[in-house]
């Protein structure tokens, strides 16, 4: 278990800032709690289960896809993007930055290996969280990760 954000943030990967890191790090640890939630909704409404969150994003602009699909597909993660932020205006903003989380977790994953396997205490998340809200770095994926600190809290709740 790491014991504080500046020991998770003292493995170096070339090319990225910390900020990126920890980001990409989160995605990999909580990503599967937001799939667990959003793959029965998906089922319900008759869309194809996914893997991770960028490839629902992506059916969005998908050639081969009817345009009632992804109406359908756009609302189902507008409305689970805003059951996790509290305003369809952030979970809009989430969904758009979600793109460049993705790329940051390839980035360190194709750099380092990630602390996928760690867990994460209460303590170093909520730094992590203080730092999201306010910290310049984190700007363009801000409601993004906010997300995924909401899925971390719930997977720290759970154990």
């Amino acid at each position: 278990m790491m014991s504080s954000l500046s020991e998770w943030g003292s493995v170096a990967v070339p090319g990225m800032k910390p900020a990126m890191v920890f980001v990409a790090d989160l995605q990999c640890m909580s990503e599967w709690v937001l799939i667990q939630e959003l793959n029965p909704i998906l089922e319900q409404r008759g869309l194809e289960r996914v893997e991770f969150i960028d490839k629902a994003l992506s059916k969005l602009k998908a050639k081969y896809l009817c345009e009632a699909v992804k109406e359908e597909m756009l609302e189902v993660l507008a409305d689970f993007f805003t059951a996790k932020t509290g305003s369809k205006e952030v979970a809009l903003a989430a969904m758009r930055e979600w793109p460049l989380v993705t790329a940051w977790r390839r980035q360190r994953v194709a750099l380092a290996s990630p602390w996928c396997a760690s867990k994460i205490d209460r303590a170093t998340l909520e730094s992590l969280k203080q730092q999201v809200q306010q910290a310049e770095p984190y700007a363009p994926v801000r409601n993004a990760a906010m997300v995924l600190i909401g899925a971390a809290e719930k997977m720290i709740a759970e154990t």
